[in-house]
């Protein structure tokens, strides 16, 4: 499964850097395009701050797709783009269809803004992953369950925010007390176990301090 991010920020940020590198682990570098990595600035098209940290864990593409859309096709095969708002859901013969998964890398908003479908507009065919939004790391994972795995999106299980602590004292009366943070997105399950990116529980304990 080929996998192109488009990374939408201005800038890669820890926290977006943190999923990437999570992609990068069970796509590999070979299966895994960065695009759109510059930004015209009075006249200049400059890097984005932070390009350079992508290198080792994929293909760089500065310009958008849009731009490259015929070559990547070329190339790979037809583009997919996973949009929640797309009317049909992706399901494991689509593998026949599409040889490249096309996701937008940006940090999420709650409530999401609908910046996926702003930035692509209808020139890709799109499919979803059902319609709560999920991080990018989250959803190239389950678009790998479904398309390299053959597993339905219904035999996927879910869990809807996450609550992580992130420091824990006592209050006046000596009962305990947690510091926590709401990730307000859905992850996938496996084992019982929500997936989560390595490294991400530490940066945000390290953000709180």
């Amino acid at each position: 499964m080929k996998v192109i991010i488009e990374h939408l920020d201005d800038e890669i940020y820890d926290w977006s850097y943190i999923e990437y590198r999570h992609i990068y682990s069970f796509v590999g570098k070979e299966n895994l395009i960065f695009t759109n990595l510059e930004r015209n600035e009075n006249g200049k098209n400059n890097r984005i701050k932070g390009y350079e940290k992508l290198k080792d864990l994929g293909e760089l593409k500065v310009k958008n797709i849009k731009k490259i859309k015929t070559d990547i096709e070329k190339k790979y095969g037809k583009i997919c783009l996973l949009d929640p708002k797309a009317e049909k859901i992706l399901s494991p013969k689509d593998k026949k269809e599409f040889g490249v998964f096309l996701f937008g890398g940006i940090l999420g908003d709650n409530p999401p803004r609908g910046r996926t479908e702003k930035a692509f507009g209808n020139l890709f065919e799109k499919k979803n992953l059902g319609n709560v939004q999920m991080s990018t790391n989250t959803a190239v994972l389950v678009t790998q369950q479904i398309i390299d795995e053959g597993l339905d999106f219904s035999d996927l299980d879910f869990v809807d925010e996450i609550e992580i602590i992130l420091d824990q004292d006592t209050d006046e009366q000596g009962k305990p007390r947690n510091y926590s943070q709401i990730l307000p997105y859905r992850y996938l399950v496996i084992k019982g176990k929500p997936i989560l990116p390595d490294g991400l529980i530490e940066y945000l304990k390290q953000m709180d301090e």
